[in-house]
């Protein structure tokens, strides 16, 4: 059965490049431990990133507290996590949706993501 729709996501992911941005998180289950990602995709309202870190740590509607690391930018929030997919190399590959933790945070973000929207076109696969 074909979806009506192209894609379920409001906006367009876009690409970052490789070692330009990450993302910090706590362990839901140990709020001591802190984990570091590579932030590989981002939009106004989604983010993918790569990490390694046992795949049950992120069980679908998995809501990690994050500071997402663009620059001299540092964004606070939330991650409900929508997928998540071990790589075979000791990596998981996560994405899912990001609540910024105020509406400054917001602004920021929508301004980063237009910085990477003019840079780049979006991925056609993830309109």
């Amino acid at each position: 059965m074909s979806r009506p729709f192209a894609s379920a996501r409001r906006d367009p992911r876009y690409a970052i490049p490789p070692g330009r941005c990450s993302v910090e998180f706590v362990d839901p289950r140990d709020p001591q431990r802190h984990y570091h990602a590579t932030l590989t995709k981002l939009s106004v309202c989604g983010i993918e990133f790569t990490v390694a870190a046992p795949e049950e740590l992120f069980p679908v509607d998995a809501v990690l507290t994050s500071v997402i690391s663009a620059g001299s930018f540092k964004l606070a929030g939330e991650i409900a996590v929508r997928v998540a997919r071990a790589t075979g190399d000791g990596l998981v590959e996560v994405g899912g949706l990001f609540y910024p933790s105020s509406q400054e945070v917001e602004q920021v973000l929508a301004v980063l993501v237009a910085g990477i929207e003019a840079a780049q076109p979006a991925d056609p696969a993830d309109s």
